[in-house]
């Protein structure tokens, strides 16, 4: 498991023996918004009020490897989504951007320009992108072609979207509780959590 603290930190534990396996690695100079790992080791990372996505190398020495800008200057990257079949990296901000990233030179291409993004998560069968947005939508893009695709979902306050397995229903986090939606078939994937910040725009 790897995540992000408010001490500008990333760590990554084994789920297995619970034991910390690397880190503290310093990332900035903030709190952090989001961190994903690939299965390379690679970590990417953004942190809070900045429009920069970090990235840091699989080499055991947690070597930093490069900055990706992309997004606007005065922006918040707020989402990260590992899309590893295409070896791309989905983005989202405050700066309404959905970017597509090419892992391999670090290219990015916007998919989709909306309202302020919150959330971005893959569906378990990897074949969709899922973007929750300040518009009061859920929508979702074909891995396959970044067009968006129906159902545009109506869901306000959408801060935060992720897969039940148990339900077999997509979840969205909502401001004031949990709303429930588009059954999928239940595949074995990871559980992302997330703590929205009180006043976040």
């Amino acid at each position: 498991m790897i995540a992000g603290s408010l001490d500008n930190a990333v760590r990554v534990w084994d789920l297995e023996t619970t034991q910390l396996v690397d880190g503290p690695i310093k990332v900035g100079y903030f709190g952090m918004d989001d961190v994903v790992i690939n299965s390379a080791g690679n970590i990417y990372a953004t942190t809070v009020n900045t429009s920069i996505i970090r990235i840091w190398g699989s080499n055991g020495k947690n070597d930093f490897v490069q900055a990706w800008t992309g997004h606007v200057s005065n922006s918040s990257v707020r989402s990260l989504a590992l899309d590893e079949k295409h070896q791309r990296l989905f983005s989202g901000g405050t700066d309404g951007k959905i970017m597509a990233w090419d892992m391999n030179t670090g290219k990015g291409s916007t998919v989709d320009q909306v309202d302020t993004v919150y959330d971005l998560e893959l569906s378990p069968q990897k074949d969709f992108l899922y973007a929750s947005s300040k518009d009061g939508r859920v929508r979702r893009y074909s891995l396959e072609t970044l067009a968006i695709e129906p159902p545009v979902l109506n869901r306000p306050e959408t801060w935060s979207i992720q897969w039940s397995l148990i339900q077999e229903r997509l979840n969205s986090m909502l401001g004031a509780g949990m709303g429930l939606f588009l059954p999928q078939r239940a595949e074995k994937t990871l559980l992302k959590l997330r703590w929205p910040w009180a006043g976040r725009n």
